[in-house]
């Protein structure tokens, strides 16, 4: 072959945006003037470039090129090797050509954004944020997302608080703030809070935003009140003073006097009541009728994916370590049923406790929403019955309220505030989020189950649900509707 060629170094190391070079030796061992191109072949010669672009050799002389690569920092550059061959194409003789073979290793690189819109909400009793994550870099990510405020006037609820993003994508996350007092007067006060996006490798983004906090009742009403009350009492003296210049007399005489007719008892002198439960015995020995206990959501049956446990066997079990692999993890405190099919894990002995008095007040969990992700689930109980569940004298119910009329609580699409679609209660403004559903078709059926209550509640320091199998290492929240 008239042609010797070598490649020096054969394997490179590159970062995204940034460059590597290697120099290839070409000797003209022919009897002629050569002139020699070259071509950089494989999925890294997009990025290559030879200086000089061609030579020319006398016989029996040797010259050097250099070959750079400089990979684009974009996400779509992944980082992995890429095999790559410099083609010395002779011009007078083009068959007699050369490859010499090498590899170029791109770098990991991570770059990621978050933004909060919107900025500010505004409310009385809750504000709405969606967080948009942005992974820009060339390798797959995994952020914790977090809220806190200086005053610790609020509340948050965030779903998810770990959010995955591969190379080049957008994943969200939704913040419901909610402050710790509600206003009934007086005029808007703004609640800086700050939510913290924490992709682990790389430095965390951390962004300001604002939740208005309105008043329960419009500034005027007090006056309006007083106003009313004024107008009250001047009609009642007006009133009063038109009655004493009456005809008493005439009152009297036009008078009915009337009778209120004894109350009807059964023979024995008890009076009939219903009840529910069994039957029982009113004072006198009468018998009460029995109105057996409803099911918890008729026409939801079919629709209703549910565990059938013994309540009896419901038990709390302290863990010995919170996690195989973690050593920061709070403890874990698990609470599980005989059949192993109910079990959830809460932040404190506390918090499972009462979820225990819950569990044991019922012999099913219900669900809608079943196959989509745990956060955006409404679970459920049975049987039903008015009052339940009762909880612990010392526990105060954490309990969102709202007008559960068909009219105003409704099914709504993913909006810009609500990636998913929600459960919206109307009467209200701002309208209020009472929970999330995978698919609009669980959301028109979440809306049939909370037109059965006036209360969404749960137990825990969030407000998320989530099982044993889908967070294994971090705390859960037991929510139910009453």
């Amino acid at each position: 072959m008239p042609l010797i060629t070598s490649l020096e170094p054969g394997s490179l190391e590159a970062d995204p945006g940034g460059q590597a070079s290697c120099t290839l030796s070409v000797r003209n061992t022919s009897t002629i003037v050569e002139r020699y191109g070259f071509a950089v072949l494989g999925p890294a010669g997009a990025w290559a470039s030879v200086d000089p672009g061609a030579i020319s050799l006398l016989p029996d002389a040797e010259r050097t090129v250099t070959v750079t690569f400089r990979p684009p920092r974009a996400a779509a550059t992944t980082a992995t090797s890429y095999p790559f061959a410099v083609k010395v194409l002779p011009t007078d003789h083009p068959d007699d050509t050369a490859v010499e073979e090498g590899e170029l290793t791109v770098r990991a690189f991570s770059e990621v954004t978050a933004a909060c819109t919107p900025r500010t909400s505004r409310g009385a009793r809750a504000g709405h944020h969606v967080i948009r994550v942005s992974n820009r870099g060339n390798t797959p990510v995994e952020a914790a997302i977090s809220a806190s405020d200086p005053d610790e006037l609020l509340t948050f609820r965030i779903r998810p608080v770990r959010v995955r993003a591969s190379a080049g994508s957008e994943v969200r996350a939704r913040v419901d703030v909610k402050p710790r007092r509600t206003k009934t007067f007086g005029v808007a006060e703004p609640r800086p809070f700050q939510i913290r996006v924490d992709p682990g490798g790389s430095t965390p983004s951390v962004l300001d935003a604002s939740f208005l906090q309105r008043a329960l009742l419009p500034r005027w009403l007090p006056r309006a009140a007083a106003v009313v009350a004024l107008a009250v009492v001047g009609t009642l003296l007006y009133a009063n003073h038109k009655a004493k210049v009456s005809n008493v007399a005439k009152v009297v005489s036009t008078t009915i006097p009337t009778t209120v007719p004894p109350p009807t008892t059964k023979p024995g002198g008890g009076a009939t009541t219903t009840t529910k439960g069994g039957p029982t015995t009113a004072p006198g020995g009468a018998t009460t009728t029995t109105t057996p206990g409803a099911a918890i959501e008729p026409g939801l049956t079919g629709a209703l994916a549910c565990t059938t446990y013994d309540p009896g066997s419901v038990n709390v079990v302290v863990p010995a370590t919170s996690s195989a692999t973690s050593t920061t993890a709070v403890p874990l405190f698990q609470v599980t049923a005989a059949n192993g099919q109910v079990s959830f894990r809460m932040a404190s002995d506390a918090d499972a406790e009462v979820v225990k008095s819950i569990l044991t007040q019922y012999n099913q969990v219900c669900y809608i929403g079943n196959g989509g992700p745990p956060e955006l689930r409404a679970m459920t109980l049975e049987p039903f019955e008015a009052g339940l569940p009762d909880l612990p004298a010392t526990v105060h119910a954490k309990c969102d309220n709202y007008t559960n009329s068909p009219k105003t609580l409704i099914a709504e699409p993913p909006d810009a505030t609500h990636p998913d679609p929600w459960l919206a209660d109307t009467s209200v403004k701002p309208v209020f989020s009472i929970q999330s559903f995978d698919n609009f078709a669980d959301a028109l059926l979440g809306a049939k189950l909370a037109q059965a209550h006036t209360q969404r509640c749960w137990v825990g320091t969030n407000a998320k649900f989530s099982t044993l199998a889908d967070n294994p290492d971090g705390s859960s929240v037991f929510e139910y509707w009453k």
